[in-house]
């Protein structure tokens, strides 16, 4: 069963997935988080791989112990081999104490853990740290992306410009704008006035 939280208005709200079997603590992550977030809830590992195509999930609250099926550590990694939410938050909501444990769930792709017995404001503080400083990642890599994007752009027309430097003929100046128009997905057609002459 999938359940959402929060009222709805015109704002988009980032989307927050809370997996857990036990349903008092759903109902109540729920509660807690639905005024700040678009929060769901699931019972199980296999019911989130069922959902997160649809959802798409900014962030996960994943329960590490879910016993008769796929626990938080399968979980989390299952999520990560989706190449779809490398980028998004996984966060555990576990009382384990062992370090053994917590170095496994990052080894598995978990961003954070905190326990059960958290308050709403440090779990808030929490989630919005750290969607912050993804979105501050991505905003950077896209950028970065953009850069080498504009950059190869600019080696296309300066390696343009050189090559007509080395043209032969008319014709072969001609073929150097056809291929500059092509990089760009330019159709083109050329025409050169040559005194009483035309080239075509």
């Amino acid at each position: 069963q999938i359940r959402s939280q929060g009222p709805i208005n015109m704002t988009e709200k980032q989307k927050i997935l809370i997996v857990d079997d036990d349903e008092c603590n759903r109902f109540l992550f729920e509660r807690a988080l639905g005024q700040y977030y678009d929060t769901r809830s699931v019972a199980s590992g296999e019911s989130c791989l069922d959902v997160i195509n649809d959802f798409i999930p900014d962030a996960f609250l994943l329960d590490v112990l879910m016993p008769g099926g796929m626990d938080g550590f399968e979980l989390c990694e299952e999520i990560r081999n989706q190449g779809t939410f490398n980028k998004s938050l996984i966060i555990f909501l576990s009382g384990l104490e062992q370090p053994e444990k917590k170095v496994y769930g990052y080894q598995v792709g978990a961003d954070d853990f905190i326990s059960k017995e958290f308050g709403v404001d440090l779990l808030k503080a929490k989630i919005d740290s750290q969607l912050k400083r993804l979105k501050a990642s991505n905003d950077a890599m896209s950028m970065a992306m953009m850069a080498m994007t504009n950059a190869g752009e600019i080696g296309q027309v300066a390696l343009f410009f050189e090559r007509l430097n080395d043209a032969v003929s008319y014709e072969a100046l001609a073929e150097q704008v056809i291929e500059i128009c092509k990089t760009f997905d330019v159709n083109a057609a050329i025409q050169m006035r040559l005194g009483n002459s035309t080239i075509n």
